[in-house]
């Protein structure tokens, strides 16, 4: 073989091998990483939350959305001070049940399904921890409804959704007022339970 043969072959060797792919891999220019997406903002949470619940489908809503825990302190307050881990998790699962009775009443779900929503506006409390009311219209023929949403922002960054309600009338407060009217008999879980009780009749 011809010395510029044998000079060609150690070329071509010499770049094939690991050692030289390692050499050029530490002096290849490093490539920039993209920084990790920040979190939707409170404002932009409300707005997938109130389409999705336009759009027909109320169940995935309030389980993608809502922190049940979080609506049970603040309805329940030390109310759940002796509540086993047990009765908690069955009041979070009763209390699921009773907002997704609401959301799929017929006649709810055809008013969400044909209005409008519209004015979405935020306001966002220093915390800790951070809470935000959200407030947003529901048009339906002509007729204005003023939706709010309230939410707290998580460990994680996420804004999660602790109370809703239409026209002023909220949830949590609704709960609050009526056990605190018969805290002196029943449990948080026996009212959670004759609440759900009242909407599977409904």
């Amino acid at each position: 073989m011809s010395r510029l043969g044998s000079g060609i072959l150690t070329l071509v060797l010499l770049a094939a091998s690991p050692v030289a792919r390692a050499e050029d891999g530490a002096n290849a220019p490093q490539q920039q990483q993209k920084a990790p997406a920040a979190p939707p903002t409170a404002l932009q949470v409300a707005r997938k939350y109130a389409r999705q619940l336009k759009d027909g489908d109320p169940v995935d809503a309030v389980r993608r959305y809502w922190d049940l825990d979080m609506t049970l302190d603040s309805a329940f307050g030390k109310g759940l001070t002796n509540v086993t881990a047990a009765d908690r998790q069955e009041m979070k699962r009763l209390l699921l049940e009773y907002v997704e009775r609401v959301y799929t009443d017929p006649n709810l779900a055809a008013r969400l399904t044909q209005a409008t929503l519209e004015g979405f506006r935020a306001k966002e409390h220093e915390g800790p921890p951070r809470t935000a009311t959200v407030n947003y219209y529901l048009i339906f023929k002509g007729d204005r409804t003023l939706c709010t949403v309230l939410m707290r922002q998580s460990a994680d960054q996420q804004w999660r959704i602790m109370d809703g309600g239409a026209m002023g009338r909220m949830l949590v407060p609704g709960i609050r007022k009526e056990y605190n009217g018969q805290a002196d008999r029943m449990t948080p879980l026996e009212f959670m339970q004759e609440l759900a009780t009242r909407a599977r009749r409904s």
